[in-house]
């Protein structure tokens, strides 16, 4: 899910994913495709497959250069969210020396929280 962090404020919610442009760093809105720094962790309620994600992406009518790579790419993506807990804040960084040419860093616990006042 995209969110607020820091001096990045957006109110957009939807899932994402790695940006497939390798010279892209950050996540890109599968709905939307546009580019966001940070994501959060997020419980759906339901388990959601790379098939299921990849499907979203081909109908949101994004080009897709190769097939297999996106499809590794998402397998990897899916496989790294499993290290982070729901609430950390995370951004993509590209690695070359990653065999799916990205990590994922922790750079927060939780997105900040507006308090509300007590009158």
């Amino acid at each position: 899910m995209s969110l607020s962090y820091g001096a990045f404020q957006t109110a957009a919610h939807e899932f994402l994913i790695p940006a497939l442009d390798a010279r892209i760093e950050g996540f890109e809105g599968l709905t939307s495709g546009r580019v966001f720094p940070y994501g959060a962790v997020s419980y759906l309620g339901k388990e959601i497959t790379v098939g299921e994600v990849f499907a979203r992406l081909v109908d949101s009518g994004r080009k897709i250069d190769s097939v297999d790579q996106t499809i590794k790419l998402l397998e990897a993506y899916f496989e790294k969210l499993h290290e982070y807990r729901i609430g950390n804040v995370l951004t993509v960084e590209r690695c070359a020396t990653a065999p799916c040419g990205f990590d994922l860093k922790k750079v927060a616990n939780a997105p900040p929280q507006a308090r509300k006042k007590l009158p």
